[in-house]
C-alpha cells in the first residue's frame, strides 16, 4: 500500500508536472481550449492516450517487479528489464514526450514546440550524464548487459550479444582456476547458454547471478591434477567454501553437476541443463540445439529426458549408474530420495 502511495505522489507530482500542468499552461495561454477543431482533438488523442499507457505500463512494471518507483531517491531493488523495457531503455520518458506531442497536436503553439524541444534535451542530458552512471553503480555488470542489449531512445528488438559478451558479467574464473583454452570456451559458452534463458524466462537479477556463478565455478578445476579419486566438481566445490562462497544451492550445483543430485534447487538444475546442452557438444548436435530452445518453457520435461537418456546410455554401455543421478530421476517423477 504504501508503495502505491509513493508511485501515485510522484505520478503527480513530476509527470503530472511535465507533461500535463505546464503544457496546458503554456497551450492554453491566450487560446481556449473550447476553440479547439475536432481535428486537432482527433490527431491529440491517440498521443495523449499512447503515452499515458506507455507511462503507467512502466510504472506498474516499477512497482511490481522492481519494488520501488521512478524516484531516484527510492528506485527499483531489481534492474527492470520486462515489457516496453524489452525494447528501449527509457520508455517512462518517451511515454512523456508522446503525451506532451499529444498536447502540442492540440494546440499547435510555437512555446509548445520550444518547450517539448527543452523537455527532451533534458530527458537526454539527464538520461546519460546522470542516470545511466548511476544505474551502472547500482546494478553493476547486469545493467552493462542490458545497455549493450537493448537502444537508449529507438524501440527494437534486443541485440544478440556474442558469446563473450554475455559471459562478461562481474564474475569470471576465480584466480584458483586452473582450465586450459578449450575449457575456459566450454565454460563461456555454459554461462552463455544460461544468461540466455535467464532472459526468455524473465529470472531476477539475483538469480541470474546464482546461475552464472554456478557455472563459472562448475569446471574450475577440471583441467588440474587432483590427488586420488577426488573429483573436479567436489574439488571447485570444497575450494569455493573455503574461499568465502555460502550459497549451498550454488556450491551444491558445483559439486554434483556431473552426477545429478536430488537435493538441487534450481542452481543445480540449470547448470546440470546447460553444461549438457552448451552448442560446443558435436555429439546429436541438432538435438540439443533443439532441446535448449525448448528450456525457457518445458525446463523440466527437457530435464528427465536428458537424465532418462544418461542412464539408458550408461546400462547399455555396461557402466555402473551413480546412485546421485537415479535419485535425482526418481525426485525428477514425484518419487523420494533413497
Amino acid at each position: 500500500m504504501l508503495l502505491f502511495v509513493k508511485n501515485a505522489l510522484f505520478t503527480i507530482l513530476v509527470p503530472g508536472t511535465v507533461a500535463f500542468y505546464l503544457p496546458y499552461a503554456i497551450g492554453t495561454r491566450g487560446l481556449a481550449l473550447s476553440t479547439v477543431g475536432p481535428a486537432r482533438l482527433m490527431a491529440a488523442a491517440p498521443l495523449l492516450l499512447i503515452g499515458s499507457a506507455v507511462y503507467l505500463w512502466c510504472l506498474w512494471d516499477f512497482a511490481t517487479t522492481g519494488r520501488g518507483t521512478p524516484a531516484p531517491i527510492d528506485p527499483p531493488k531489481e534492474l527492470v528489464v520486462r515489457g516496453l523495457y524489452r525494447t528501449v531503455r527509457n520508455p517512462m520518458y518517451v511515454g512523456v514526450l508522446f503525451i506532451i506531442a499529444g498536447w502540442l497536436a492540440l494546440f499547435q503553439s510555437w512555446a509548445l514546440l520550444a518547450y517539448a524541444t527543452v523537455v527532451g534535451l533534458l530527458f537526454h542530458g539527464f538520461v546519460v550524464l546522470v542516470e545511466e552512471p548511476m544505474l551502472q553503480r547500482r546494478y553493476g555488470a547486469a545493467y552493462d548487459t542490458y545497455r549493450r542489449k537493448v537502444r537508449r531512445w529507438w524501440p527494437g528488438r534486443p541485440r544478440r550479444l556474442s558469446r563473450r559478451e554475455r559471459a562478461a558479467r562481474e564474475f569470471d574464473l576465480p584466480p584458483w582456476a586452473q582450465v586450459g583454452r578449450r575449457r575456459r570456451e566450454h565454460i563461456e559458452r555454459v554461462v552463455a547458454l544460461l544468461d540466455e534463458w535467464a532472459d526468455e524466462m524473465d529470472v531476477p537479477d539475483r538469480e541470474r547471478d546464482r546461475w552464472v556463478k554456478a557455472a563459472w565455478l562448475h569446471d574450475a578445476l577440471r583441467d588440474a591434477r587432483l590427488g586420488g579419486n577426488t573429483a573436479h566438481g567436489p574439488a571447485a566445490a570444497d575450494r569455493a567454501e573455503r574461499e568465502g562462497e555460502s550459497d549451498r544451492g550454488v556450491l551444491d550445483a558445483v559439486r554434483y553437476h556431473s552426477s545429478g543430485y536430488a537435493g538441487w534447487d534450481d542452481v543445480g538444475k540449470m547448470l546440470y541443463l546447460a553444461d549438457y546442452l552448451e552448442p560446443g557438444r558435436k555429439r546429436n548436435g541438432k538435438e540439443r540445439a533443439s532441446l535448449a530452445a525448448r528450456v525457457p518453457r518445458q525446463r523440466d520435461r527437457v530435464l528427465r529426458k536428458i537424465v532418462a537418456y544418461e542412464i539408458r546410455w550408461r546400462v547399455r554401455a555396461g557402466q555402473p549408474v551413480n546412485p546421485l543421478l537415479i535419485d535425482f530421476w526418481n525426485t525428477l517423477n514425484g518419487g523420494t530420495r533413497r
